[in-house]
């Protein structure tokens, strides 16, 4: 029976509620946040009204409860009550007598139906979904997760998925391609996969910010169904999707360099039918960047369509981008150190012309109470053309070599992913398991055009944009490859005790030949008290290698290991979360080029050792913060160099002041640092890159229809780095950059 807070010998009237317990940990805190993570947490979905919870708390939940006890801690003195609505399903109600309950009143309400979304009004998340594949509690994940929800992405101002990830330590970016889709981003100085809603893209789809619901970073394990394992770690970008809270948002951006830039994010239910959309438009331009590279343009629609009735969800999308990016600005080795330029390099038209459209569906259908079919796929097809010039260094004159060169690239790649999720229970064991399969295929190809090179000078280049001419020679290449993988997993829970596991196996056919491989995973969690666990996993990876070796044969999949242990702490009684991770990831059979250029070899790859320090959430009453500090001991593969920082820290913090004089306005500041690293000379000797430090400020205002934020970038404009510099390109990250940001909710 479904017992809820209300007076004294009154109980709700209901279908009747599984007794099963399961282990919560939920700080107190508003009222609809907390039914939120607690919904998140079951695996249930909950309707009430808006106004049932407004201006309400809840003591908040620890300790293990079926869902009916549950609710009753979480409603103890809020004068309402939980009403059984289906298998999985529960209404939120008003106090009243047994009598009058009916579960007609749930049809006249204006719900809101939680049914897992990400919290949009914290910096803490409370489950994570894609390292077990079902809704769960970091602190009962046995591995490292983080996760940049929707507030911090907002009062940020993060305008990209770089932005974004600046605020997970032990990550650094690898700028490709002078800034466009293949950017490519490391943690713990290994690559690290990017996924689009739990599936792969071969490269980073550009999704603004505003189209982002928020960042999920698994650490180390990857999960057993993406099959091709990294070996640094997953970022997961989940996307906006219709829902059944209605949204209506507009909102305008100003700022240095002339950008100015607008968007658009409606959604809704459709009235009387099972149906929901989701719209998010925006268009961005400026002048210039910071380094003087002229024209920037950026045009994004996203429209999504749902149909959900409680027991089947299929959601159909796409997603289209097109633009114009300006070169990212860069420098190049002069006399021992980076040049300090005042203007573009090559012609200031240099830039990238670009077009990405990708289609997708996600489909899933409950098999009765326990077990779900779960199917997604998406087709992406992109395509870029770039005009652009490569720099020598320079000598004490500035002198240097310059080369412009045109490329263009088109690929298309397909992934389709099925599985079968579903819960077991054999007395105090519970089993979350997953078994499925997924297929992907990528065609590409690549053409470029070097052109005659020429002596210029890096102060005074005032180069023509390069262009092909007939008879210019031409570079093409071509590339087909397909993997297919299977993977199974269980995520096991006895009492106090936490156990991942998983295997999956890929093959996958590239240009140099076929190749397949195993990759186990496992990890343990353990509660020693409801607020702090400890866990460990071990996981081995591989990825493939297209290469011939020196006796014919095809390269071997790379492999690595990855060991973990940490420890996970909540603070009793606010949303506000801290963890210690301590880890080593190595590699083994890279097949690197032999010193005569002819094929390649097997050689031992390097390894990565270090500590990783995190905190997120909640301080006080108004005082949000997310950082970081990660300590890395990287030691590269024979032959090559060493471009992780031993250091790295991030720490941002907001204050929305409590007077009620002041209701609405607060400040956020923010520090990013890192230590020196090595650049990669090309031979031209030993380079280093100095540490650096970039400080953010902000100002806001907010109510309930209407925000602003004002904020500052890179405050004291000072010179800084992306990651993986080279002598001939260190890309630079923008100066002083100021920002204004309203929104509008209609």
């Amino acid at each position: 029976m479904l017992a809820c807070a209300m007076p004294a010998g009154v109980h709700a009237q209901g279908s009747v509620a599984s007794p099963a317990q399961k282990a919560y940990l939920i700080p107190a805190g508003p009222l609809a946040q907390v039914l939120g993570r607690y919904a998140d947490a079951a695996g249930i979905s909950l309707s009430y009204a808006p106004a049932l919870v407004q201006e309400k708390t809840s003591p908040g939940l620890s300790g293990a409860y079926s869902v009916a006890d549950g609710f009753a801690q979480l409603l103890e003195g809020s004068g309402l009550m939980a009403v059984a609505d289906g298998p999985e399903g529960y209404v939120l109600l008003p106090a009243v007598s047994p009598q009058s309950v009916s579960t007609d009143s749930a049809t006249i309400l204006q719900q809101v139906k939680v049914v897992g979304d990400p919290l949009r009004d914290g910096y803490a998340a409370a489950t994570e979904s894609l390292a077990t594949g079902v809704p769960t509690p970091l602190q009962h994940i046995p591995q490292s997760v983080h996760v940049v929800t929707n507030q911090v992405i907002r009062d940020q101002q993060a305008q990209t998925l770089d932005d974004i990830l600046r605020n997970i330590g032990g990550t650094s970016g690898n700028a490709q391609v002078y800034g466009f889709s293949t950017d490519a981003y490391e943690l713990r100085g290994y690559t690290a996969r990017v996924l689009l809603d739990g599936i792969t893209p071969q490269n980073t789809f550009r999704v603004p910010a505003v189209g982002i619901e928020r960042v999920d970073v698994l650490k180390g394990l990857d999960s057993a169904a993406l099959g091709d394992v990294v070996h640094g770690g997953v970022v997961n970008v989940q996307l906006k999707q219709p829902q059944q809270a209605p949204v209506r948002e507009a909102t305008l951006q100003a700022g240095s360099y002339g950008h100015v830039g607008m968007a658009l994010d409606l959604g809704d239910a459709i009235e009387d039918s099972h149906w929901q959309y989701r719209v998010i438009m925006s268009s961005e331009k400026a002048d210039h960047n910071f380094g003087g590279y002229r024209d920037f343009r950026q045009r994004y629609l996203a429209p999504s369509l749902a149909w959900d009735d409680g027991r089947t969800r299929l959601l159909l999308g796409v997603q289209y981008v097109e633009g114009r990016l300006p070169v990212r600005p860069f420098t190049v080795w002069q006399e021992g150190r980076p040049a300090a330029l005042n203007g573009p390099l090559g012609n200031a038209d240099d830039h990238t012309d670009f077009h990405q459209v990708r289609p997708y569906y996600q489909f899933e259908h409950k098999l009765g109470t326990d077990w779900t079919f779960y199917s997604a796929a998406s087709l992406t097809r992109q395509s870029s053309k770039i005009y652009a010039h490569d720099v020598g260094p320079a000598d004490a004159a500035g002198d240097a070599f310059f080369q412009g060169y045109v490329s263009q690239y088109r690929q298309q790649d397909a992934v389709f992913d099925n599985n079968v999720k579903g819960r077991l229970g054999t007395g105090s064991v519970k089993h979350d398991v997953m078994f499925g399969f997924s297929r992907y295929t990528l065609d590409s190809d690549f053409s470029n055009v070097f052109l005659p090179g020429v002596q210029g000078n890096i102060f005074r280049p005032d180069l023509p944009l390069p262009s092909v001419a007939p008879g210019d020679d031409v570079f093409k290449s071509t590339d087909q490859s397909n993997s297919t993988r299977v993977y199974a997993q269980d995520f096991i829970s006895i009492g106090k005790w936490h156990i991942l596991g998983g295997v999956a196996y890929n093959r996958a056919s590239v240009g140099a030949g076929p190749s397949t491989a195993w990759a186990p995973k496992g990890g343990v969690a353990y509660d020693v008290t409801p607020e702090i666990s400890v866990y460990g996993n071990y996981a081995r990876s591989f990825s493939v290698q297209p290469y011939v070796l020196q006796d014919g044969q095809t390269a071997p999949p790379l492999t690595g290991k990855t060991l973990e242990a940490g420890v996970k702490f909540a603070w009793p009684d606010k949303p506000l979360d801290f963890s210690i991770a301590l880890f080593k990831v190595s590699q083994s059979q890279i097949a690197q080029g032999t010193a005569d250029g002819i094929g390649y070899e097997l050689v031992d790859g390097g390894d990565s050792r270090g500590v990783e320090l995190n905190v997120q959430g909640q301080l006080a009453p108004g005082w949000q913060v997310i950082g970081s500090y990660t300590y890395t001991d990287y030691r590269p593969s024979a032959g090559q160099i060493n471009q992780i920082p031993r250091h790295t820290a991030s720490l941002w913090t907001t204050y929305s002041f409590q007077r009620p004089e002041w209701h609405g306005w607060g400040v956020g500041a923010g520090l990013y640092g890192r230590t020196s690293y090595t650049v990669d000379d090309l031979g031209l000797g030993h380079l280093v890159l100095p540490g650096q430090t970039r400080t953010d400020l902000s100002l806001f205002y907010r109510n309930a229809k209407f925000s602003a934020t004002l904020g500052v970038k890179n405050v004291f404009d000072k010179q800084l780095y992306l990651g993986h510099a080279l002598a001939t390109r260190m890309f630079l990250e923008p100066g002083r950059t100021v920002m204004l940001t309203t929104t509008y909710a209609f």
